[in-house]
């Protein structure tokens, strides 16, 4: 799929500028898995939404508020800075913070920890995105991404292995393993899903899913391709 990639030669034009690649758009990891892959439980909890008269985009907004606001506040504490936590949803951004805390102290006490860096932009010719956390692990390097939401699912992991194809094209950074670390809003507790490349049987997954990434940028870009053609033609 990757040599298709590389192959394919679709004129389009990528709406957003955030990440370029050689001064081309190219979408975000996370744009191209929330418009090619349908998430059932999505649906099922903006209708359960419904049922209790909750406005859906309001719903949507607060959570995404809620996990940027706490990645900030992560952010600050690694980077030994103060943070103002706001007024909005304090309780459970606190909670979110305190929750990284219980993990941080835990890794620090057990292990030899090194930040090697927070919040990387990168870029490759398809698409890009903004990693967590990189850190150096008793001597091994660790992809880290927090998530504030209540389910994890497997998509969590095709971003996570499309920042690690970017770590490896952009900076030559291979990777040892990543965590994916649910932080909980309600109290201070974590969960931790933990793949090790040591492990073959992890190994094999995140490849299945960095050529699974790769099947839905083929398949989101064509869809671009017709669309602009449909526009042309009509």
């Amino acid at each position: 799929m990757l040599n298709m990639l590389k192959n394919m030669n679709l004129n389009v034009e990528i709406d957003s500028d955030r990440y370029t690649y050689n001064g081309i758009n190219v979408p975000r990891v996370t744009t191209i898995l929330s418009e090619m892959l349908f998430d059932q439980r999505l649906m099922y909890w903006s209708n359960n939404l419904g049922f209790k008269r909750i406005k859906y985009q309001e719903e949507l907004d607060k959570s995404a508020y809620i996990g940027t606001k706490s990645h900030d506040a992560i952010e600050h504490i690694l980077r030994k800075k103060e943070f103002d936590i706001g007024l909005r949803y304090t309780d459970q951004i606190s909670n979110a913070r305190d929750s990284f805390l219980l993990w941080w102290e835990m890794l620090n006490k057990n292990c030899k920890v090194i930040v090697l860096n927070i919040e990387e932009k990168l870029s490759c010719p398809w698409f890009g995105g903004t990693y967590d956390i990189l850190l150096s692990i008793d001597g091994k390097i660790w992809l880290i991404d927090l998530k504030t939401s209540n389910h994890i699912s497997y998509k969590y992991f095709l971003q996570l292995a499309a920042y690690r194809y970017m770590l490896y094209f952009c900076k030559g950074i291979i990777i040892d393993g990543c965590i994916i670390l649910q932080l909980d809003k309600k109290e201070p507790m974590y969960t931790e899903y933990t793949l090790s490349f040591d492990n073959i049987d992890h190994y094999n997954f995140i490849e299945a899913c960095i050529n699974e990434f790769f099947a839905l940028v083929y398949a989101y870009y064509h869809k671009l391709y017709v669309r602009d053609l449909y526009n042309n033609i009509f």
